[in-house]
C-alpha cells in the first residue's frame, strides 16, 4: 500500500487507513512528528503521508537525508546520533524500514523528536545515574567503615582473651612453683601431685583448644578483610607496634606475614614514597583503628 499510494489517493480508504495508523501511534508516544518517506534513488527521499494534523508536509516534498535514513533505506532500523535541522526545527529521528512481500524496502517510517526535548531526557537520565552512584558510594563507604570498626573490636576482644589466658597460665605455673617443699608434704603429696598433673594437663588441653578457636576466628576475619584489601595489619598505636597478617604479593617492598615492625616510621616512609602531597596531612599520633583504615585503603 505504501508503494502504491500517491498524492491523488488522498481521501481514499487506503490513504485514510495509513494516516489513521500513523496518527494513532503519534498520540501514544512523546514524538513530535510521524510520517513515512519513499526512496527516489541516489540518496534522494520524499515525503509520503505526514500525520501532522496542523501543517503536514506536502506529499512528494524532499526530505533531509541523514546517515540513519540511508541505513534504514537499506533495510536496517537506525537512529540519528547527531541532530539535524530543517524548516520544521531541530530534531533527532528514528527510522524503521517497511518491507513488501518480496523482501524489498517499500518505504521508511520516520518519527521525529525535538532535539531540546531529547537532550533534556538525556540530561535527566545522567543526573539520575549520578545520584544513584553517589547514593551507593555513600552506602559502600559506610559499610566499609562499619566492617573496619567491627574488625577492630573483634581484634581487641581477641587480644584481651589472649592476655587473660597468659595471666591464667602465669598464675598456674607460679602456684605450682611456689609450693612449700617440706618433708611432711613430700610424704603426703603423691596423690596431690598426680591430681595437679592431671589438672595441669587438662588446663593445657583446654588452653590449646581455646587458643586454636581464637586463632580460627582471627584467621576467618583476616581472610574476610583480605578479600577487600590487599594487605591486612594489626596495629597497636599505643606501643607503635604493627604486625603483618596478610601481605600484598604484588608489592615488591611488602612486609612479610608475621613480621612485627615500628608502625609510625614504616608508615611515614611508605607515605613519603607512595602517597600524594594532598593526602599527607594525617599524623601517626592522631590515628585510630578507624581513621587508619581509610588512608591505608586509599594508599593501597
Amino acid at each position: 500500500m505504501l508503494e502504491r499510494l500517491t498524492e491523488a489517493d488522498k481521501g481514499t480508504p487506503e490513504y485514510e487507513s495509513v494516516w489513521e495508523t500513523l496518527d494513532r501511534y503519534h498520540h501514544n508516544t512523546s514524538l513530535k512528528y510521524i510520517y513515512y518517506v519513499r526512496d527516489e534513488g541516489d540518496k534522494n527521499f520524499t515525503f509520503g503521508i505526514d500525520a501532522d494534523p496542523v501543517a503536514p508536509a506536502k506529499f512528494g516534498a524532499p526530505v533531509v537525508c541523514t546517515d540513519a535514513l540511508y541505513q534504514a533505506s537499506l533495510g536496517m532500523s537506525a537512529v540519528d546520533e547527531k541532530p539535524y535541522e530543517d524548516v520544521w526545527g531541530r530534531f533527532y529521528s528514528a527510522y524503521s524500514p517497511v518491507f513488501d512481500s518480496s523482501g524489498k524496502v517499500a518505504a521508511v517510517v520516520v518519527v521525529d523528536f525535538e532535539a531540546a526535548w531529547y537532550e533534556a531526557q538525556l540530561n535527566q537520565n545522567a543526573k539520575t545515574i549520578a545520584i544513584g552512584c553517589m547514593f551507593f558510594l555513600v552506602i559502600g563507604v559506610g559499610l566499609a567503615l562499619l566492617l573496619a570498626r567491627q574488625f577492630g573490636v573483634r581484634m581487641s576482644q581477641i587480644n584481651c582473651d589472649l592476655d587473660d589466658l597468659a595471666s591464667d597460665m602465669a598464675e598456674l605455673t607460679g602456684s605450682a612453683g611456689n609450693q612449700p617443699a617440706t618433708q611432711d608434704r613430700a610424704r603426703t603429696s603423691d596423690v596431690s601431685i598426680e591430681q595437679m598433673e592431671a589438672t595441669i594437663s587438662r588446663l593445657r588441653d583446654d588452653l590449646r583448644q581455646h587458643v586454636t578457636h581464637l586463632n580460627t576466628q582471627a584467621n576467618s576475619m583476616i581472610t574476610a578483610m583480605a578479600s577487600d584489601y590487599r594487605s591486612v595489619f594489626h596495629v597497636d598505636l599505643d606501643k607503635d607496634e604493627a604486625t603483618c597478617y596478610r601481605a600484598d604479593p604484588h608489592d615488591p617492598e611488602h612486609v612479610e606475614e608475621g613480621v612485627q615492625f615500628a608502625f609510625c616510621a614504616w608508615f611515614r616512609a611508605y607515605g613519603e614514597k607512595n602517597v600524594a602531597e594532598s593526602y599527607r596531612g594525617v599524623s601517626c599520633a592522631s590515628l585510630s583503628p578507624i581513621t587508619f583504615a581509610r588512608p591505608w585503603r586509599l594508599s593501597r
